[in-house]
Protein backbone atom coordinates (compact mmCIF):
# COMPACT_ATOMS: atom_id res chain seq x y z
CA UNK A 1 0.00 0.00 0.00
CA UNK A 2 1.32 3.91 -0.88
CA UNK A 3 2.32 4.79 2.22
CA UNK A 4 0.80 8.37 1.68
CA UNK A 5 -2.92 6.95 0.60
CA UNK A 6 -2.90 6.15 4.69
CA UNK A 7 -2.98 10.32 4.83
CA UNK A 8 -4.40 11.63 1.41
CA UNK A 9 -7.47 9.15 1.22
CA UNK A 10 -9.09 10.49 5.23
CA UNK A 11 -8.11 14.10 4.01
CA UNK A 12 -10.00 13.81 0.47
CA UNK A 13 -13.02 12.74 2.63
CA UNK A 14 -12.98 14.06 5.24
CA UNK A 15 -12.38 17.69 3.24
CA UNK A 16 -15.61 16.60 1.00
CA UNK A 17 -17.77 15.76 3.83
CA UNK A 18 -16.63 19.51 5.21
CA UNK A 19 -17.25 20.94 1.79
CA UNK A 20 -20.43 19.11 0.77
CA UNK A 21 -22.53 17.26 3.22
CA UNK A 22 -21.45 19.19 6.80
CA UNK A 23 -22.15 22.80 5.58
CA UNK A 24 -25.51 23.90 5.27
CA UNK A 25 -26.51 26.39 2.84
CA UNK A 26 -26.83 28.80 5.39
CA UNK A 27 -23.46 28.38 6.16
CA UNK A 28 -22.58 28.94 2.52
CA UNK A 29 -24.54 32.27 2.51
CA UNK A 30 -23.13 33.59 5.74
CA UNK A 31 -19.28 31.94 5.20
CA UNK A 32 -18.61 36.09 5.75
CA UNK A 33 -19.20 35.74 9.32
CA UNK A 34 -16.83 34.96 11.30
CA UNK A 35 -18.86 33.08 13.78
CA UNK A 36 -19.65 31.01 10.80
CA UNK A 37 -16.32 30.87 9.47
CA UNK A 38 -14.70 29.61 12.16
CA UNK A 39 -17.30 26.74 12.36
CA UNK A 40 -16.61 25.76 8.87
CA UNK A 41 -12.47 25.62 9.83
CA UNK A 42 -13.07 24.11 12.54
CA UNK A 43 -15.13 21.39 11.19
CA UNK A 44 -12.73 20.74 8.76
CA UNK A 45 -10.51 20.19 11.21
CA UNK A 46 -12.04 18.11 13.33
CA UNK A 47 -13.00 15.89 10.72
CA UNK A 48 -9.54 15.27 9.01
CA UNK A 49 -8.65 14.36 12.48
CA UNK A 50 -11.53 11.78 13.48
CA UNK A 51 -11.02 10.01 9.90
CA UNK A 52 -7.01 10.39 10.04
CA UNK A 53 -6.55 8.04 13.46
CA UNK A 54 -3.74 9.52 13.87
CA UNK A 55 -4.70 11.17 17.44
CA UNK A 56 -1.44 11.03 18.93
CA UNK A 57 -0.03 13.25 15.80
CA UNK A 58 -2.29 16.75 15.78
CA UNK A 59 0.45 18.55 13.38
CA UNK A 60 -1.47 17.59 10.22
CA UNK A 61 -5.45 18.00 11.33
CA UNK A 62 -3.61 21.71 11.97
CA UNK A 63 -2.00 21.61 8.96
CA UNK A 64 -5.42 20.83 6.96
CA UNK A 65 -7.03 23.64 9.29
CA UNK A 66 -4.69 26.49 8.59
CA UNK A 67 -4.70 25.96 4.54
CA UNK A 68 -8.54 25.62 4.61
CA UNK A 69 -8.88 28.60 6.16
CA UNK A 70 -6.19 30.55 4.10
CA UNK A 71 -7.33 29.05 1.45
CA UNK A 72 -11.29 29.93 1.80
CA UNK A 73 -10.13 33.49 2.64
CA UNK A 74 -8.47 34.22 -0.55
CA UNK A 75 -11.84 33.07 -2.29
CA UNK A 76 -14.23 35.26 -0.55
CA UNK A 77 -11.51 38.33 -1.28
CA UNK A 78 -11.32 37.78 -4.82
CA UNK A 79 -15.04 36.74 -5.38
CA UNK A 80 -17.58 37.99 -6.58
CA UNK A 81 -15.13 40.96 -6.78
CA UNK A 82 -12.43 39.74 -8.99
CA UNK A 83 -12.99 36.14 -10.00
CA UNK A 84 -16.65 35.18 -10.72
CA UNK A 85 -18.21 32.19 -8.74
CA UNK A 86 -17.05 29.51 -11.37
CA UNK A 87 -14.03 30.70 -11.41
CA UNK A 88 -13.74 30.87 -7.70
CA UNK A 89 -15.18 28.01 -7.04
CA UNK A 90 -13.21 26.13 -9.86
CA UNK A 91 -9.60 27.54 -8.09
CA UNK A 92 -10.91 26.74 -4.22
CA UNK A 93 -11.05 23.13 -5.34
CA UNK A 94 -8.06 22.74 -6.77
CA UNK A 95 -6.14 24.56 -4.55
CA UNK A 96 -8.14 22.76 -1.54
CA UNK A 97 -7.08 19.07 -3.62
CA UNK A 98 -3.31 20.30 -4.11
CA UNK A 99 -2.83 21.39 -0.37
CA UNK A 100 -3.99 17.94 0.74
CA UNK A 101 -1.66 15.99 -1.62
CA UNK A 102 1.47 18.24 -0.61
CA UNK A 103 -0.02 17.41 3.13
CA UNK A 104 -0.14 13.88 2.72
CA UNK A 105 3.36 13.55 0.68
CA UNK A 106 5.06 15.79 3.40
CA UNK A 107 3.95 13.86 6.23
CA UNK A 108 3.77 10.46 4.67
CA UNK A 109 7.86 10.37 6.18
CA UNK A 110 6.71 11.11 9.89
CA UNK A 111 3.53 8.50 9.76
CA UNK A 112 3.13 6.01 12.54
CA UNK A 113 2.02 2.90 11.31
CA UNK A 114 0.88 1.59 14.73
CA UNK A 115 -1.04 4.89 15.41
CA UNK A 116 -4.24 5.21 13.51
CA UNK A 117 -6.68 3.08 15.43
CA UNK A 118 -7.51 1.27 11.60
CA UNK A 119 -4.29 0.21 11.09
CA UNK A 120 -4.22 -2.74 13.84
CA UNK A 121 -7.08 -4.71 11.64
CA UNK A 122 -6.69 -7.52 9.54
CA UNK A 123 -7.41 -5.73 6.38
CA UNK A 124 -6.21 -2.10 6.97
CA UNK A 125 -7.05 -1.63 3.47
CA UNK A 126 -11.15 -1.85 3.96
CA UNK A 127 -11.22 1.28 5.95
CA UNK A 128 -9.27 3.42 2.97
CA UNK A 129 -11.94 1.42 0.54
CA UNK A 130 -14.61 2.95 3.02
CA UNK A 131 -13.58 6.25 2.80
CA UNK A 132 -13.07 6.28 -0.45
CA UNK A 133 -16.52 4.87 -1.59
CA UNK A 134 -17.71 7.92 0.89
CA UNK A 135 -15.67 10.23 -1.14
CA UNK A 136 -16.95 9.00 -4.20
CA UNK A 137 -20.54 9.01 -3.48
CA UNK A 138 -20.21 12.72 -2.53
CA UNK A 139 -18.10 13.65 -5.50
CA UNK A 140 -20.79 12.36 -7.93
CA UNK A 141 -23.52 13.89 -6.27
CA UNK A 142 -22.86 16.49 -3.97
CA UNK A 143 -20.18 18.17 -5.39
CA UNK A 144 -20.93 17.70 -9.08
CA UNK A 145 -24.46 18.92 -8.62
CA UNK A 146 -22.67 22.43 -7.09
CA UNK A 147 -20.75 21.91 -10.39
CA UNK A 148 -23.39 21.57 -12.91
CA UNK A 149 -25.27 24.63 -11.23
CA UNK A 150 -22.30 27.13 -11.97
CA UNK A 151 -21.25 25.82 -15.68
CA UNK A 152 -24.84 25.93 -17.05
CA UNK A 153 -25.62 29.67 -17.10
CA UNK A 154 -22.07 30.23 -18.44
CA UNK A 155 -22.64 28.06 -21.08
CA UNK A 156 -25.92 29.05 -22.07
CA UNK A 157 -25.15 32.66 -21.86
CA UNK A 158 -28.16 32.90 -19.35
CA UNK A 159 -29.18 33.67 -16.25
CA UNK A 160 -31.77 32.16 -14.12
CA UNK A 161 -34.38 34.12 -15.49
CA UNK A 162 -34.09 31.80 -18.51
CA UNK A 163 -33.60 28.66 -16.84
CA UNK A 164 -37.09 26.94 -17.90
CA UNK A 165 -39.20 26.49 -15.36
CA UNK A 166 -40.35 23.39 -13.32
CA UNK A 167 -43.69 22.14 -13.88
CA UNK A 168 -42.63 18.57 -12.06
CA UNK A 169 -42.03 17.67 -9.01
CA UNK A 170 -40.38 19.98 -6.59
CA UNK A 171 -36.08 19.59 -7.45
CA UNK A 172 -37.30 16.84 -9.41
CA UNK A 173 -34.12 17.51 -11.59
CA UNK A 174 -32.11 17.86 -8.65
CA UNK A 175 -32.70 14.65 -7.30
CA UNK A 176 -32.48 12.68 -10.70
CA UNK A 177 -29.41 13.69 -11.16
CA UNK A 178 -27.94 12.61 -7.93
CA UNK A 179 -29.98 9.30 -8.89
CA UNK A 180 -28.60 8.68 -12.20
CA UNK A 181 -24.74 9.75 -11.18
CA UNK A 182 -24.71 7.63 -8.47
CA UNK A 183 -25.67 4.78 -10.33
CA UNK A 184 -22.84 5.74 -13.06
CA UNK A 185 -20.40 5.58 -9.91
CA UNK A 186 -22.12 2.55 -8.66
CA UNK A 187 -21.46 0.75 -12.18
CA UNK A 188 -18.20 1.95 -13.42
CA UNK A 189 -16.79 1.15 -9.47
CA UNK A 190 -17.88 -2.10 -10.38
CA UNK A 191 -16.32 -2.23 -13.62
CA UNK A 192 -20.03 -2.72 -14.94
CA UNK A 193 -19.16 -0.47 -18.33
CA UNK A 194 -21.76 -1.54 -20.57
CA UNK A 195 -24.68 -1.02 -17.73
CA UNK A 196 -23.40 2.62 -17.63
CA UNK A 197 -23.85 2.77 -21.18
CA UNK A 198 -27.33 1.62 -21.21
CA UNK A 199 -28.24 4.28 -18.41
CA UNK A 200 -26.79 7.00 -20.69
CA UNK A 201 -28.51 5.61 -23.70
CA UNK A 202 -31.58 5.31 -21.49
CA UNK A 203 -31.52 8.93 -20.22
CA UNK A 204 -31.39 10.22 -23.57
CA UNK A 205 -34.43 8.60 -24.71
CA UNK A 206 -36.44 10.15 -22.28
CA UNK A 207 -35.02 13.30 -22.19
CA UNK A 208 -35.77 13.11 -26.48
CA UNK A 209 -39.76 13.99 -25.87
CA UNK A 210 -38.49 17.24 -23.73
CA UNK A 211 -36.45 18.90 -26.72
CA UNK A 212 -39.20 18.56 -29.14
CA UNK A 213 -40.71 22.08 -30.82
CA UNK A 214 -39.34 25.46 -31.19
CA UNK A 215 -38.34 25.87 -27.63
CA UNK A 216 -34.58 26.29 -28.52
CA UNK A 217 -33.23 28.00 -24.91
CA UNK A 218 -35.44 25.17 -22.89
CA UNK A 219 -33.82 22.35 -25.75
CA UNK A 220 -30.16 23.92 -24.57
CA UNK A 221 -30.83 23.49 -20.94
CA UNK A 222 -31.97 19.96 -20.84
CA UNK A 223 -29.11 18.96 -23.46
CA UNK A 224 -26.46 20.75 -21.84
CA UNK A 225 -27.20 19.90 -18.66
CA UNK A 226 -27.74 16.34 -19.27
CA UNK A 227 -24.29 15.93 -20.37
CA UNK A 228 -23.26 17.84 -18.14
CA UNK A 229 -23.89 15.60 -15.24
CA UNK A 230 -22.61 12.69 -17.08
CA UNK A 231 -19.56 14.06 -17.89
CA UNK A 232 -19.18 14.98 -14.15
CA UNK A 233 -20.60 11.48 -13.13
CA UNK A 234 -18.01 9.60 -15.08
CA UNK A 235 -15.15 11.92 -14.83
CA UNK A 236 -15.60 11.39 -10.57
CA UNK A 237 -16.00 7.39 -11.17
CA UNK A 238 -13.07 6.95 -13.22
CA UNK A 239 -10.77 8.82 -10.70
CA UNK A 240 -11.55 7.31 -7.57
CA UNK A 241 -11.88 4.16 -9.65
CA UNK A 242 -7.98 4.71 -10.24
CA UNK A 243 -7.60 5.57 -6.98
CA UNK A 244 -9.20 2.39 -5.78
CA UNK A 245 -6.64 0.29 -7.30
CA UNK A 246 -3.76 1.75 -5.95
CA UNK A 247 -5.21 -0.26 -2.58
CA UNK A 248 -4.45 -3.73 -2.47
Amino acid sequence: MTAALNIFIPLLTAHLLTDFVLQSDRSVRNKRNPLYFLLHILIAGLTSYLLLGQFLNWMIPVAVLFSHAVIDLLKLSLSPRWLSELTAFTIDQITHLASIFAIAYYATPHLDPQTPWWISADHPSLYLKALLLIAGFIASTSMASIIIKKILPHMLHSDSLLTPKQNGLPQGGHYIGYLERTLLFTFVMAGQLPAAGFLVAAKSIFRFNDIKGDQQEKSEYILVGTLLSFTTGILCSIAFQQLWTLLP
